[in-house]
């Protein structure tokens, strides 16, 4: 095959051949981009800053219902104030389930899926970036809401000091638990906002496995006093997540690696189905 030049004389037509010494698309670079993304998407700085903002107000009020002037206040130790810190939390997981599967479902809603698949063209990959893109983010997010809920309770509650965040046995495994559970709980809306591909399916399906179950579900077995609803109740993902975040007296039934695993497993059903759908299927 030839072309003709400038001056019309042919030339043979060197076929493309991609140059062997550069790198590719590596996870890495893959990961980098899917962080800068989530970072210049401005709903997910609404999001975050909106739970990291409510967690530390309720923190602060909790802590100064547990100060000096409540008439049990004696009685209470540092992990009953670290516990009541981390009320906020049980807001901050719908809100970083919300930005997880905004995440993904945003680019679909933009048509910028396709771009990001022109970039990486391995699909799995790809996956595996945005959600560690989306478990980073979330990660960090909830650091800061553990560290300031802390600092702001030991500063209102004198039980708790700003050094049992490492020094008493209880307080660290009560906020690492709650860090745990708002970056599973975003796990799980990255999955549904994979597997669903719209933002508002994503968040609906999500706020019913985090609420509406829980209540229906209490509804049904205060009407009926049905054992099967009882049972049925210790299966769905907020039980699993009381169970892990709450203190070692208050357990039923189940130890926090039963719970976590509990967790995990509902987080990784919506993850793979959607894993599958993104590879098999098109954008």
């Amino acid at each position: 095959m030839t072309h003709r030049t400038a001056r019309g004389v042919a030339e043979p037509v060197r076929p493309f051949a991609p140059d062997p010494d550069l790198p590719g698309v590596t996870f890495a670079g893959a990961f980098i981009a899917e962080v800068r993304k989530l970072l210049a998407l401005r709903t997910a700085w609404w999001l975050i800053g909106i739970a990291v903002g409510l967690s530390v107000l309720l923190a602060g009020a909790v802590a100064w219902s547990f100060s000096g002037a409540a008439p049990d206040a004696g009685m209470l130790g540092a992990s009953d104030v670290a516990d009541g810190a981390m009320a906020g939390s049980y807001f901050a997981i719908i809100l970083f389930g919300t930005f997880a599967a905004i995440a993904v479902t945003t680019e679909y809603s933009a048509g910028s899926i396709r771009s990001a698949l022109t970039a990486v063209p391995h699909r799995g990959m790809l996956a595996a970036a945005k959600l560690g893109a989306v478990l980073t983010v979330t990660a960090a997010a909830a650091a800061a809401i553990v560290l300031l809920s802390h600092v702001v309770a030991a500063l209102f509650a004198e039980q708790l000091g700003l050094g049992d965040i490492v020094m008493d046995a209880t307080v660290p495994v009560i906020y690492g638990t709650s860090w745990l559970a708002m970056i599973v709980t975003a796990a799980l809306g990255f999955g549904l906002g994979l597997l669903l591909r719209s933002s508002a399916g994503a968040i609906v399906v999500l706020a019913a496995l985090l609420f509406v179950v829980e209540v229906a579900l209490a509804v049904m077995y205060g009407v009926t006093q049905a054992e099967w609803i009882q049972s049925l109740s210790e299966w769905h993902y907020m039980y699993f997540m009381s169970e892990f975040v709450s203190l070692d007296g208050e357990h039923r039934e189940l130890g926090r690696p039963a719970a976590l695993l509990g967790m995990l497993a509902w987080a990784a059903l919506p993850t793979a189905a959607g894993w599958v759908r993104f590879v098999r299927s098109d954008a």
